[in-house]
């Protein structure tokens, strides 16, 4: 399931922001039909109200970033109110006048709204990808803690290279509810199907290279797929494989293309870590946001 304080924490942000927007280029457009200057005691007032938020927000351990977009509001609306008080302005020169101007602060609470909309948007992005990667990586690890080699237990590439295969250190006992509950929360319940039961003897690797006798590693595959003569091609067909690799091009997992429709779709089976086996599509799976490449072994 995801975590959803770090979403929630982007989307005040963000809510912040767009208020900061609208209600800048209201303001600006009110200045420019009967423009007038706006005293301190308003911009200290918003100031102080919104110091509180941001200090329960920095002391808070379920939030992340708020605290600092309302402290900004909350320092800008300071700068202001200071601006516009005689004694203090002083010491400011022409800097204050500046702000005293009465476009100055309409335009400026304008600008930082749109750029707190552009941050918390790059910082969504961000977190729902965390929250992926965090979501599959008791799936996908290429050095899986918890493991241990199987005496005497090898697979051989066709160039005689010999990898080991891995086990589990120790065998959990299977829930095959909290799997119907990972599923679930992945929304993709009703949009695969199950082919195999949970089976932590071994991976999507191990099932694909090793006749499922064990746990291949992720950083084996390639020397696999380059000792036994595989090689990329754009229109797979039945038998062929379909490899995902994340962000950094490490191979997460191996899937076998099981059939092509008529309209194009590809559907592929593949056992998920110690889960089960699935029939899915490229797009309806657990490895979201890792990219499939296809191959297949030259003759």
């Amino acid at each position: 399931m995801f975590d959803l304080d770090p979403i929630f924490d982007v989307l005040l942000g963000f809510s912040l922001g767009l208020c900061a927007l609208v209600v800048g280029a209201v303001s600006l457009l009110v200045w420019r039909v009967r423009p007038r200057t706006i005293g301190w005691i308003l911009p200290l007032t918003l100031s102080v109200l919104l110091a509180g938020p941001a200090l329960g927000l920095a002391l808070s351990a379920s939030t992340h970033f708020s605290s600092l977009a309302v402290g900004l509001l909350s320092g800008f609306f300071a700068l202001l109110a200071l601006a516009r008080i005689s004694i203090i302005a002083s010491g400011f020169g022409v800097a204050s006048g500046f702000l005293r101007q009465g476009w100055v602060p309409s335009t400026s609470l304008a600008l930082l709204g749109l750029g707190l909309i552009s941050w918390q948007v790059f910082a969504l992005e961000r977190e729902l990808v965390r929250e992926l990667a965090s979501g599959d990586t008791m799936l996908w690890h290429s050095t899986p803690p918890g493991f241990e080699p199987i005496p005497g237990k090898f697979v051989e590439t066709d160039k005689g290279r010999r990898l080991q295969l891995m086990r589990l250190d120790q065998v959990q006992e299977a829930d095959d509810g909290e799997e119907v509950t990972y599923i679930r929360s992945l929304g993709l319940d009703h949009q695969i199907i199950q082919t195999g039961s949970r089976d932590e003897s071994y991976n999507c690797h191990g099932w694909v290279f090793a006749d499922s006798k064990g746990w291949i590693l992720g950083e084996s595959v390639d020397s696999i797929l380059e000792d036994n003569q595989y090689h990329t091609i754009s229109k797979p067909q039945v038998g062929d494989l379909v490899i995902f690799r994340n962000s950094t091009r490490k191979v997460t997992h191996s899937s076998i293309v099981r059939a092509v429709l008529d309209d194009g779709t590809i559907l592929i089976e593949s056992k998920w870590g110690f889960l089960g086996r699935y029939i899915h599509t490229l797009e309806q799976h657990a490895y979201r946001g890792h990219q499939p490449a296809f191959y297949r072994k030259k003759l």
